[in-house]
């Protein structure tokens, strides 16, 4: 929890060099017995990578991809369609990635998550092979939609 900033991304990843990236994974195998990050931009060096995961699974969100242009180019000043095409190339490179390693894939809708925040917690659970939580307050309140959640944040 302690690297995770507001957007929920690992700070050991982000704007991390390719060698510290596989000195993080090192570590980070040898510390956990399951360990992943979130990064939108680490389709840019996951086959680099991909010989230092161990049994790697790819999770895969996908978004409206206006909705996201909409967000960047309201906070970047960015025109519209160039936006657009990076968002959905950035798709593309993910589901690539996900061909060419054929390892256990998980397709996550985020509309879908923020409507059915259980079944998607459920699905995760299942998917990385880990129990599904009995409670699952926390999870939809802090699935709920409306504003955007800080770490530690709920409801």
């Amino acid at each position: 929890g302690k690297n995770l900033p507001h957007n929920y991304e690992d700070r050991d990843f982000v704007s991390s060099s390719l060698p510290e990236v596989k000195q993080i994974i090192r570590e980070r195998n040898e510390q956990y017995d399951m360990c992943g990050w979130k990064y939108p931009a680490a389709a840019n060096y996951l086959d680099q990578v991909a010989r230092d995961l161990r049994a790697p699974q790819l999770i895969i969100v996908f978004r409206d991809v206006v909705a996201t242009m909409q967000h960047h180019v309201r906070s970047n000043s960015f025109d519209a369609m160039t936006v657009l095409s990076r968002v959905m190339l950035q798709h593309q490179m993910n589901v690539s990635i996900a061909m060419r390693w054929n390892a256990p894939t998980l397709l996550v809708s985020y509309e879908k998550a923020i409507m059915s925040p259980i079944s998607v917690v459920s699905d995760l659970a299942n998917f990385v092979g880990v129990p599904v939580p009995e409670d699952m307050s926390s999870f939809e309140a802090f699935l709920k939609p409306g504003k955007y959640k800080t770490f530690g944040e709920q409801g």
